[in-house]
This record gives C-alpha cells, structure tokens and sequence, in this order.
C-alpha cells in the first residue's frame, strides 16, 4: 500500500510525473527499499499502459526523521547512499522539487 503518492500533473500531451512516498515501520528505512521499488515499478508500468513514457521515476523512504532516496530509470532501481535528517530540511525539499518537471508556467520559489 502506497503511504503518499505524488502526481505532478501538466498538459496531457507531455503525461505525468509521480513519485512514491514509504514510510519506514519501526524506523527501518532499509526495510522500506522493497515495497518503494515495488511502487514505483507499479507507478511506471501505470504510465505505460495510459501511454505516457515516464523514463524517470523517483521514490523516498522515510521515518520522518530520515530519509533515503530512489530512482527508478528503465529496469535499474538506484538507492541513494546518503541518509537526509530532518535538520537536512532544505536538501530533502530541494531533492523532492528537483522530481518535478519544470514549466514556462511554474511559480518561482524564493530560496530555491
């Protein structure tokens, strides 16, 4: 079960972007990597059947306190090595935005 799911919507002619969002039972990040990959492999075979080629999909695990990064491009699922704090606050925000995809239309974020 996907805990958050993210759908950044744009013009239906350039399709979706999601990313999938774990939290992490008993503060196990590392047990949370499966059904994250799980997720997103589900989320990109979602894009390929409604026709959207998605080559990227991002996920997180998280605690709430830690969190871990994935990617998932073609069949290859890659982890993130660094472990992001909350005191990390900025990065982590910095590392979600980066998943969506920019627009002549998006707002422009101070600080960022």
């Amino acid at each position: 079960m996907v805990d958050l799911l993210m759908i950044c919507c744009r013009p239906l002619s350039t399709g979706f972007r999601i990313i999938t969002l774990v939290e992490a039972k008993k503060e196990d990040i590392k047990a949370g990597f499966g059904q994250c990959a799980a997720e997103m492999l589900a989320a990109q075979l979602f894009n390929e059947e409604e026709g959207n080629q998605i080559p990227i999909i991002y996920g997180a695990v998280t605690s709430g306190t830690v969190w871990r990064f994935l990617k998932l491009e073609g069949n290859i699922v890659s982890i993130d090595a660094i472990e992001y704090y909350l005191r990390d606050v900025g990065k982590i925000l910095g590392i979600l935005l980066s998943a969506i995809p920019k627009s002549p239309t998006s707002p422009k974020l101070s600080g960022f």
